[in-house]
């Protein structure tokens, strides 16, 4: 399994034949981007926390977690594990953070799958031989995979309930098939036959989920798999509160390295384009949408952290 992700990232990151058949605009006004200060390079992925005053970021190859707080400009290591930073979300209202990561018991390589609380006290939910994959939190219970069975964790009543009858969502699998999940039915969808469906998530109104076909761009579709927008490269791409605009990055690379990496707001049709990081030279990667939508905080390859205002 872990091989076939492994695979599955190279063809993400891998370069596309690209064409663009909606129109493309300057983002009005485009702000240079900001360096985040008194934090040192190798640090990547940032996530915001909802409060907007901290970000949550993790190290070189996805280890460990830590919470940077922009006002004190502290940095707190919440934990080390191994893969902590490949596999995270976190709730809602900012008192968890869930991540997976892989452990030695006995010998044997378990999966895992882990909950910090506010106070930085570590709760290991699952762990097993099997594996599983966080896909994220749902009216504040936290769903996530074991062996493509699908779970919700509730942590104010510490009850975890298998195929709950009571969520509706969309998540790329264990086994990289799109799927439709809808009060204990799972359907597959698999709109474009066979393939590596990674980059899945829910728009914000329950009614669409936005995928990249490894090797051949993004798109949105709806519950029963019908396509109803092509955004071509837009990779890692998460949707804005309103559920109108997407935000992702295109990366290029030559085999090795990252060669260049813009971020674009991407409308829901696919027709308008707007380059966000078009006065950088910065090589931009893995975005995500401030709380108050009114920023992007972004990574460079050697784990830079940059913000930029979005208008």
């Amino acid at each position: 399994m872990s091989m076939k992700y492994f695979l599955v990232l190279v063809l993400g990151l891998s370069v596309l034949t690209g064409c663009s058949s909606g129109s493309v605009k300057k983002a009005a006004k485009t702000q240079e981007v900001q360096l985040v200060k008194n934090i040192a390079p190798g640090y990547f992925k940032p996530h915001w926390m909802p409060d907007g005053k901290k970000l949550l970021v993790t190290g070189v190859q996805d280890k460990g977690l830590h919470l940077f707080d922009l006002s004190s400009e502290k940095m707190t290591t919440l934990c080390t594990d191994k893969g902590a930073g490949r596999n995270v979300a976190v709730s809602g209202d900012g008192r968890h953070i869930a991540y997976s990561a892989f452990n030695l018991i006995k010998r044997r390589r378990a999966n895992t799958i882990h909950l910090l609380d506010g106070e930085e006290h570590n709760k290991a939910i699952f762990s097993d031989r099997a594996p599983c994959k966080i896909i994220g939190w749902n009216a504040g219970k936290l769903l996530y995979l074991v062996d493509n069975t699908l779970h919700a964790y509730d942590p104010a009543a510490g009850t975890d309930t298998a195929e709950p009858k009571d969520i509706t969502v969309g998540y790329a699998d264990m086994d990289l098939h799109l799927v439709w999940y809808d009060h204990g039915q799972t359907s597959v969808l698999d709109p474009l036959g066979k393939g590596n469906y990674i980059w899945a998530e829910t728009s914000p109104d329950g009614k669409h989920l936005v995928f990249n076909f490894a090797g051949s761009g993004t798109r949105i579709c709806d519950a029963k798999g019908k396509i109803v927008a092509s955004l071509q490269r837009l990779h890692a791409a998460h949707w804005t509160k309103d559920g109108r605009w997407l935000i992702g990055m295109d990366e290029r690379d030559d085999g090795l390295k990252f060669t260049s990496s813009d971020i674009y707001k991407v409308s829901k049709d696919g027709k308008t384009r707007i380059n966000l990081t078009e006065n950088t030279s910065v090589i931009a990667l893995y975005p995500r949408l401030s709380p108050d939508e009114k920023q992007v905080v972004f990574h460079s390859p050697e784990g830079w952290l940059y913000t930029l205002q979005v208008q």
